[in-house]
């Protein structure tokens, strides 16, 4: 249980029922971008919503794939 309501009388069963459909509604996820962290020792995010991370000490580690991808861009192995 997360969340608590308290009411100060009695609801009806069409009241119960419109809560109960009120709060059951699957959240809306429009097919946009909500966060954009390059992760170049930063926490900024750089969408539209500035939804910037705080945090110190940070590093950043890269994955054997990520190395050969930088790489590879580097000496223009790949398209960027």
């Amino acid at each position: 249980m997360d969340e608590v309501t308290i009411f100060d009388g009695v609801l009806s069963d069409a009241a119960v029922a419109s809560l109960y459909a009120d709060q059951s509604t699957a959240p809306v996820a429009f097919n946009e971008l909500v966060a954009a962290y390059s992760f170049s020792g930063n926490t900024r995010d750089e969408s539209s919503y500035a939804n910037h991370a705080s945090g110190g000490n940070i590093s950043i580690r890269l994955t054997v794939l990520d190395l050969v991808r930088k790489v590879s861009l580097s000496m223009g192995l790949m398209p960027a």
